[in-house]
């Protein structure tokens, strides 16, 4: 259930009124809150190297990813990373709420806690009373885009399940400005997912997309968000380690 809390077109098919409630106007009406925490900005850290395959589900802004997490290596990087989210203690991800498929009457159920150095978006994706999503949210803050400032793509360490998760980047004056890109995760790899920001792609209010609208402006980016949907159906787990910008 959901409690008050405080970067498509047809691939979306959890229903075309199921994100209404939890994407429209500026917070949600109800979500469980994470337990402890700040966005936090660390000391900028070198840039881990890339290859291999993005994700197979539009947009298609995933790039790279690299297995094995630090120490696996294929090409140096050059690009210094800038810090934007760290996760050094529990209080880091206090502010964070999970929104689900309730809202609308479904039956998924998620938390975001602090373990390990992570954040962790865990629970179980329902497909009943047309359901079939969930999502983690930061609190909303402008020292995200003040972190990204002018980058050009987004770095993502994260360990997985197997599944497709989708991160979003809301910005603009009023926050209503959305943008996404899907990532696939390999289960229980540590990966780098290198995400191209002139490839997110901007979506509505229901995730669906708005051609011609303007591209992502990183600095104004308040809120990220990580949505499981496209009818994944049970349980899953997220551990997001940092996100960087260069």
């Amino acid at each position: 259930m959901v409690r008050r809390p405080t970067l498509l077109a047809p691939p979306l098919v959890l229903g075309t009124v199921l994100l209404a409630a939890t994407c429209a106007g500026e917070d949600p009406t109800g979500g469980r809150r994470a337990e402890a925490g700040t966005i936090a900005a660390a000391a900028a850290a070198t840039a881990t190297t890339v290859s291999g395959a993005g994700s197979d589900r539009r947009p298609e802004a995933t790039a790279t990813t690299t297995p094995g997490g630090p120490g696996t290596t294929t090409r140096p990087d050059t690009a210094a990373r800038r810090p934007v989210l760290r996760f050094a203690g529990a209080d880091s991800v206090a502010g964070w709420i999970s929104v689900d498929d309730t809202v609308m009457g479904g039956r998924s159920d998620s938390t975001v806690a602090w373990r390990d150095g992570a954040l962790v978006f865990a629970g179980t994706v329902s497909l009943e009373n047309n359901g079939g999503f969930s999502s983690a949210r930061s609190p909303f803050d402008p020292a995200i885009g003040a972190a990204m400032g002018d980058a050009t793509e987004l770095l993502l360490d994260a360990t997985g399940d197997g599944k497709t998760y989708v991160l979003q980047l809301r910005s603009g004056p009023s926050g209503r400005a959305l943008h996404i890109a899907r990532f696939r995760t390999t289960a229980g790899t540590a990966e780098t997912h290198v995400l191209r920001l002139d490839r997110f792609e901007p979506v509505g209010f229901r995730l669906d997309p708005l051609p011609g609208a303007p591209g992502v402006d990183p600095a104004a980016v308040a809120q990220i968000s990580l949505y499981v949907l496209d009818k994944q159906a049970g349980p899953f787990s997220l551990a997001i380690r940092s996100l960087d910008a260069r």
